[in-house]
């Protein structure tokens, strides 16, 4: 396994921050006020996911209450109540380009909203600077090598165990200081029912009108009630003003997985979003030389928590480490491919993993990104698709 060597600016930046006067600590009587919350995240999908289980922690340890999530646009559509009162949304080119002047606005939209409480789920500084900015009086956040020291209260970062586990931290921290226990899922009654989970597991909670249209779609595409469905995801890997190529099982992999899978009389459903992803399923589609009828092409035709709902139905979801991993993992039978991401840090904890141990992996660092050099990934490259039609079968039994 690669060791995560800290780039320069990184080593640099700790006894910098360690110079800085600290932000007192936060004390019991300090959350028996709280009435209102506010939770950051930007980046991918699938980050935004990872934090549900910390939402349902939040709604046990302040019932009464409201709770609000500040996130890109391109993943506010996943959340929902009961898991949030209000969603804000911003463009994500904010923080990636550091445009100074809409981060200033941004803030003094924040800032009218008076929160007592903020959680901020990103690990870089500039977000505990952007809390401060907004001036709300206990912030709570991760310390990644001395970067927490514009908070409250900072949890340890270092990347070795499930990110969803990290955000979970922050409740607990809190619970901790309120003095009440948090034992998993908090199992909030609301249509529809989730799937039973404990822990850090995530959860999402499509609308009845999604349901009831994935419920039609689902029976209408299989040949015969019996049928097997299994949902793909051949595109994304992308998050707001990045692109992570480098986590993509091979397109050519993914063909010769459908032909094995339709030869066996299953109907596969193609998910993804955006005209990259549908180039993807549609050079698929069109390479196929028969049995084209059993695979469902859903590709930018569908919103988050429709897609969610959709594959629910699936009997198996298989796709590499990206937004569509997640949600497929609360509805559904998972396998993951993972190569140049930490599976420990970035799987499911139900997901079935496969993965090479390739000595140059993971190479995605701790402070994001990937190392240099690898155009060609042998980690995706080296997972065959008869190791992966294999696992499926065990799965399906």
């Amino acid at each position: 396994m690669v060791k995560n060597r800290l780039p320069l600016a990184a080593m640099l930046r700790k006894p910098i921050f360690s110079l800085i006067p600290r932000p007192r600590r936060v004390r019991k009587q300090d959350l028996s006020t709280v009435r209102t919350i506010l939770v950051m995240r930007s980046g991918g999908l699938g980050d935004v996911v990872m934090s549900t289980p910390m939402l349902e922690q939040l709604r046990k340890l302040f019932p009464r209450v409201e709770i609000t999530y500040l996130t890109g646009r391109a993943s506010a559509a996943v959340l929902s109540e009961p898991l949030v009162n209000d969603v804000i949304d911003f463009d994500d080119q904010i923080f990636i380009r550091k445009k100074i002047a809409p981060a200033l606005k941004l803030a003094s939209r924040i800032r009218k909203r008076h929160f007592d409480l903020a959680f901020m789920l990103d690990k870089h500084w500039i977000f505990g600077l952007f809390a401060r900015l907004c001036r709300i009086p206990i912030i709570i956040g991760f310390d990644r090598h001395g970067e927490g020291f514009l908070y409250n209260l900072a949890i340890p970062f270092t990347g070795s165990k499930y990110e969803g586990q990290y955000y979970c931290d922050l409740a607990r921290a809190v619970a901790i200081i309120k003095g009440v226990e948090l034992e998993g899922h908090n199992g909030i009654n609301y249509p529809p029912p989730p799937l039973a989970v404990e822990g850090c597991k995530p959860i999402l909670y499509p609308a009845k009108k999604d349901i009831i249209w994935a419920d039609k779609t689902a029976s209408e595409i299989r040949k015969f009630r019996l049928q097997r469905l299994i949902g793909i995801a051949p595109g994304g890997a992308s998050n707001p003003g990045q692109e992570f190529a480098l986590k993509r099982w091979p397109e050519e992999r993914y063909l010769q997985l459908v032909k094995m899978l339709l030869d066996k009389g299953y109907a596969v459903a193609i998910f993804g979003s955006g005209r990259a992803d549908l180039r993807v399923s549609r050079s698929i589609i069109g390479r196929l030389e028969r049995n084209r009828s059993l695979v469902h092409d859903f590709t930018g035709r569908l919103s988050i928590l429709q897609s969610t709902a959709l594959m629910k139905h699936c009997d198996l979801f298989i796709t590499h480490d990206s937004g569509p991993t997640h949600l497929a993992a609360t509805q559904t039978k998972t396998i993951a491919l993972f190569g140049p991401t930490p599976s420990r840090r970035f799987a499911p904890e139900n997901a079935i993993v496969i993965e090479k141990s390739l000595k140059c992996q993971p190479c995605y660092t701790l402070f994001g990104g990937f190392k240099k050099g690898c155009k060609r990934p042998a980690c995706m490259r080296g997972i065959s698709v008869e190791e992966v039609f294999d696992v499926a079968e065990g799965v399906l039994g």
